[in-house]
């Protein structure tokens, strides 16, 4: 969400002031849509009943941020009547994040350092934070977006984001960044791919915000025709089964390799072991985000796994970074380019094998990509 501000005759302006109301533009900016290439479907495990029939939304909050609840209230209405999901939507806060342990996070690291995931198998995953990014100390509020990168499945959410107007925006945002999670204006024929084209639509890339001095109830944005007919269609149409949630981490099965995504990271595994083993992934990760010392909160953390045997585990593992570098992902790409480059570095060392365990050593890099 980023502010768009009305042109205005001066006495119109005059107008408005004096009759008590203020209007600004409120955007979804165009990085707030990170989604994943259009010729992925991801969004059908949260869409469809199956593999997935319940679904875990975790939310966190900053210490000194409040929360509404109607706000979350009116997000899981919002999902339960976009997602087919039988067994259920289950929506869970934890204890409030202590202000100390967020200063100096992006908010893809802090979720990175948080988030857990659900407790049960074929559950849907989504998380949702709030923060006050001047209580953390950032000089600009944030807009309202979803997680950069590969990993659509996270919420951010700053209060210090139209602070004022948050009866009328908080519950539109939510709604409208969980709307770019579950897929929304993938249909170009009235959008931009993240946007509805329909000023009066909840996925219009802008509102327009009113403050309401007479406490009346605020004006809830509801999706537009076409945008229904795109859940519907996505709905019946069939899983993309290259996804699948392992733990909180999402994970995208090609041919020879796996893409295993969460905020603010992407890792390569060209083996299954490497790739189901998510909990070793997030341990190396969050003791990278608290050794890392100062950054500017651009970059991607990229990890990938090398392990090979002889001649022919060598030409495989080959093979498979080439293939990875074609990926239709950009991060992806980027990180194929990483792990080829080490792999070469090791080859040069000890042409005849390589033997580097996922669980026990880590190569990464970060990629400058996202916030």
């Amino acid at each position: 969400m980023a502010v768009r501000m009305r042109t205005l005759s001066r006495y119109l302006w005059v107008v408005l002031a004096c009759s008590g109301m203020i209007v600004s533009g409120c955007a979804a900016a165009k990085k707030s849509s990170a989604q994943l290439p259009l010729e992925f479907d991801q969004e059908r495990m949260f869409l469809q009943a199956a593999p997935y029939d319940r679904l875990y939304v975790e939310v966190d909050r900053v210490e000194g941020v409040t929360v509404d609840p109607r706000w979350l209230a009116e997000l899981k209405d919002f999902l339960a009547n976009c997602c087919r999901k039988p067994g259920g939507i289950q929506m869970v806060q934890g204890k409030p994040i202590p202000l100390a342990d967020a200063r100096g996070l992006s908010p893809n690291e802090l979720a990175g350092m948080r988030l857990e995931g659900p407790a049960t198998p074929r559950t849907a995953y989504l998380y949702v934070l709030f923060y006050d990014s001047k209580k953390l100390g950032r000089k600009k509020p944030d807009n309202p977006h979803v997680s950069y990168g590969d990993y659509p499945c996270a919420i951010y959410y700053d209060v210090a984001y139209a602070r004022k107007e948050q009866g009328y925006f908080a519950a539109n945002a939510l709604r409208h960044e969980a709307g770019h999670a579950l897929g929304l204006c993938k249909d170009r024929s009235h959008g931009d791919g993240a946007h509805c084209s329909n000023k009066n639509c909840l996925m219009y890339w802008t509102f327009v915000l009113k403050r309401d001095w007479f406490k009346r109830p605020p004006i809830r944005k509801q999706l537009c025709a076409r945008c229904q007919k795109d859940l519907l269609e996505a709905q019946a149409g069939k899983p993309d089964q290259r996804f699948f949630f392992n733990g909180p981490v999402l994970v995208r099965q090609e041919k020879d390799y796996w893409v295993l995504s969460y905020p603010g990271m992407v890792g390569l595994a060209f083996d299954r072991q490497h790739a189901m083993d998510w909990e070793a992934l997030l341990r190396s990760y969050r003791a990278w985000i608290q050794t890392r010392g100062k950054t500017n909160g651009s970059s991607i953390y990229a990890v990938w796994q090398l392990k090979a045997q002889g001649k022919d585990g060598i030409g495989r593992l080959k093979k498979a970074i080439e293939q990875a570098r074609h990926d239709p992902s950009p991060l992806v790409q980027d990180t194929a380019r990483e792990a080829q480059r080490e792999l070469q570095k090791e080859l040069r060392r000890k042409p005849t094998k390589i033997a580097a365990s996922l669980q026990e050593e880590w190569t990464a890099a970060a990629i400058s990509r996202g916030e």
